[in-house]
């Protein structure tokens, strides 16, 4: 190995992995140290590594059309919040605000795709998988980290908010700087970005519907751009393989699929099962996905998720049927119990019918449970 060749893996590898560590720093210096760190690491980068691709000669075009898209979509989404309503930012328009939440972010972003770029001009395997993992940290570190995340529901918003758009867009910009450029991708990006931090104002769209749109934005971006300019490439990049929009909108499919289920918006969720009380049918750390409840009949036999309290969810099966007064009780009982649970539930309590058992897909959840207890 040479040692432009030692030089090139030595960066790749380092930058990503003191990014890392720094992710769990407290929140409150998370975002600023990993400014400073990515700011060192893009001018170390670009002094020592002298090798560069030529970028289409579309990129000005590319850029624009980037640009276009970036504010689309925060006109379709501040249009959106006349009907859903806006979240107030009070701390938009402040000094403080400016020098420790926009600045930090903008050199995070800057740093990271010209870091991305000059990696991707190296055409090297190891070299485009470190700019691609770095890419996911960097959001991660704009995210303020993992340090404050202390509770199951904050690690599933920065899985659902930030993790699973990281990963489709991180495809789309490795993609894009490869071709055409770290310039396009810092404008599309910087528009995308900083409208959240500096308008006093944000649109209320539940966050379900925000992941879905990230997550479906790259792969429909990507087929545009690549519609209109890849079969004019005149210079060395590769054509895009047919492989690689299968490979982009499975990984949306599964990725919007999971954020689908997990948020419990829609007519088939999914849980994780933390107790033994179902042992044999539904073991502890299996997955199922559950039908909403929407009054259909019910028979002895069928696996229930209900509560009585209101927070509570059981899944347990139905053992029991009995009707009084134009109510209809049911007897219910985990498979593992010795004995019936106490008392009785009705409709107004059932949440949903097991439709699909999904084994050891919960156990990861069950761990991150136990870590945040």
């Amino acid at each position: 190995m040479n040692y432009e060749k030692r030089k090139l893996y030595l960066l790749s590898i380092f930058i990503p992995a003191c990014l890392f560590f720094v992710l769990f720093t407290p929140s409150a210096v998370c975002r600023l140290s990993s400014a400073v760190l990515l700011a060192l690491a893009a001018a170390a980068v670009l002094v020592l590594i002298k090798k560069r691709s030529i970028p289409s000669i579309h990129h000005r075009q590319v850029a624009g059309l980037l640009a276009v898209f970036a504010v689309l979509y925060g006109i379709v989404t501040y249009t959106a919040g006349v009907w859903v309503g806006f979240y107030r930012n009070a701390s938009a328009l402040s000094a403080n605000n400016l020098f420790f939440t926009v600045l930090p972010i903008v050199a995070i972003l800057i740093a990271t795709e010209l870091i991305r770029s000059v990696l991707l001009s190296q055409k090297s395997r190891v070299a485009s998988a470190m700019a691609y993992l770095l890419g996911i940290l960097a959001e991660l570190a704009m995210a303020q980290g993992i340090a404050g995340v202390t509770g199951m529901t904050q690690f599933m918003d920065l899985v659902g908010l930030t993790l699973f758009p990281a990963v489709t867009f991180g495809l789309l910009y490795q993609h894009l700087s490869a071709r055409y450029g770290a310039r396009a991708v810092i404008i599309f990006r910087l528009l995308m970005t900083l409208p959240l931090y500096l308008l006093p104002i944000t649109p209320a769209i539940p966050e379900v519907i925000t992941a879905f749109v990230l997550n479906l934005m790259p792969f429909g971006i990507r087929m545009f751009i690549d519609l209109l300019y890849a079969k004019k490439q005149k210079y060395a990049t590769r054509k895009p393989k047919k492989l690689s929009y299968v490979s982009l909108a499975a990984t949306f499919l599964l990725l919007t699929s999971l954020v689908m289920l997990i948020s419990g918006q829609f007519a088939y969720k999914l849980l994780v099962i933390a107790t033994p009380s179902m042992t044999g049918a539904l073991n502890q750390g299996d997955a199922i996905i559950y039908e909403e409840y929407d009054g259909d009949t019910i028979e002895e036999g069928d696996i229930v998720v209900f509560s009585k309290d209101g927070t509570t969810l059981v899944v347990h099966r139905v053992i029991g049927i009995d009707h009084y007064d134009g109510v209809t009780y049911y007897t219910t009982k985990g498979d593992a119990n010795p004995d019936a649970d106490d008392g009785y539930i009705t409709q107004k309590h059932i949440l949903g019918v097991v439709q699909l058992k999904l084994p050891y897909l919960g156990q990861t959840s069950l761990w991150l449970r136990e870590l945040f207890a």
